[in-house]
């Protein structure tokens, strides 16, 4: 009931996307990289690949809030993909 429409569709489209993702390329006992982490495909990809079996999450996103979202919902670790280097970190 809380949730508009227009945030319904959106969550529809980005997670069909997330959840099309995980089932092209099973990560169960992988690790993964996920670009734009924070955002709504990356978010959810995030959680879904948890549920997945996911051997570890590396987050790339491009703020420090955004890395923090990212950590909240429970990645191995995060990089600042505008940051030089940040290849070499992952």
């Amino acid at each position: 009931d809380g949730l508009s429409f227009e945030a319904g569709a959106a969550l529809m489209v980005q997670g069909l996307t997330a959840l099309h993702l995980l089932r092209r390329s099973p990560p169960a006992g992988k690790s993964i990289l996920v670009n734009a982490a924070a955002g709504g495909v990356g978010s959810l990809l995030v959680q879904l690949a948890r549920n997945a079996g996911v051997r570890q999450v590396i987050a790339a996103a491009g703020s420090p809030e955004k890395l923090d979202l990212a950590r909240s919902l429970g990645v191995d670790a995060a990089v600042d993909y505008r940051g030089a280097g940040w290849v070499d970190q992952v």
